[in-house]
């Protein structure tokens, strides 16, 4: 396998956005074909590519030349599709969330292992700068011991796309929480307690939550909170971590070490401002390797599961809850 053949099926934000400019820029992957149930959309991509296009999901997994599909669709959409490319004989990569809950989530790794196909799933923001940042320093005990981390994406933004819809796997808790709860499992690489959960729809219309407050406890004494918000006007670090001897906060790109060495404090700062697509091509190296030189995947099917058991925990006894497999 030189260049691997792939297929884009949805053209929204993510698919256009994110996915096919990583592959435009990576030279072991072709856009082969793409898909979408908007035509002008998706002749416009096709035609800008130069690649077959597809409005029926299921022509595109007929299509012998495609290695790998990816799956970039409406979250609802996740689980059966990927099902679908999976026994279609195809390597799928799912967007995040890997589906609207654990059951589709649990049917996907069912057909991964019938299928013996690679299955992963886009959860990219373990490779942001600034997580690495917060990862290297945790790991290099110069704050210490780490009793405390809180992660933030707040921000005032009426929402009015499918994200507001819970029946199309809408709402802040899949769309960025996801990356959140990953970024917590990868850090800490142990299971969280969840301690206390608050959902609530306060700006946006529609019917998912645009508002989430959730603590998580872990054996280790470790408190970790999350907050998302689509309805602040005020602002606080994106990450705020605290050792018994410093802190570390990162705000804007701009993080900053405060910490205690013999009796002496420093301080220490780095920018951590990234190029969105040089620094996720890592996970798109990651897929060649694995296809072509059996690397290890980055993100396993198992990760992604229990990212959404984490989620439908959260959701429980909330009018946000969302227990039933969706189907197409």
């Amino acid at each position: 396998m030189d260049k691997i053949k792939t297929g884009v099926a949805g053209l929204g934000n993510s698919g256009i956005g994110i996915h096919t400019e990583l592959l435009k820029r990576n030279p072991n992957f072709i856009i082969e074909a793409v898909s979408d149930i908007d035509q002008v959309r998706l002749t416009g991509v096709s035609e800008l590519y130069k690649c077959k296009s597809y409005s029926n999901f299921e022509d595109m997994c007929k299509d012998d030349a495609i290695d790998l599909v990816v799956i970039s669709t409406n979250s609802d959409l996740h689980s059966d599709m990927t099902v679908r490319a999976l026994h279609a004989g195809k390597n799928v990569i799912c967007e995040k969330p890997m589906a609207s809950n654990p059951d589709g989530a649990s049917r996907m790794i069912k057909a991964w292992n019938e299928t013996g196909k690679m299955l992963t799933v886009f959860h990219n923001r373990r490779l942001d700068l600034d997580f690495r940042y917060v990862m290297q320093t945790v790991r290099s005990g110069k704050i210490g011991k780490v009793f405390k981390i809180s992660r933030n994406i707040l921000g005032y933004s009426k929402r009015s796309d499918w994200q507001i819809w819970k029946n199309r796997g809408g709402g802040h808790l899949n769309n960025w929480g996801t990356h959140l709860i990953d970024q917590m499992l990868y850090l800490t690489e142990k299971d969280p307690e969840l301690k206390y959960s608050k959902l609530g729809r306060i700006l946006c219309d529609g019917d998912a939550e645009d508002y989430f407050h959730g603590i998580f406890e872990f054996e280790d004494d470790l408190s970790y909170e999350i907050e998302l918000s689509y309805a602040s006007m005020v602002n606080l670090p994106d990450w705020i971590v605290c050792g018994d001897k410093g802190s570390l906060t990162i705000s804007n790109s701009e993080a900053l070490i405060e910490y205690e060495q013999d009796g002496e404090r420093y301080k220490e700062e780095e920018n951590v401002e990234q190029d969105n697509i040089v620094v996720w091509q890592e996970f798109y190296n990651n897929i060649y390797n694995h296809l072509t030189k059996n690397e290890e995947l980055l993100v396993k099917p198992g990760e992604g599961f229990k990212v959404m058991e984490i989620i439908n925990e959260a959701k429980k006894g909330t009018e946000f809850f969302n227990g039933d497999a969706n189907q197409l």
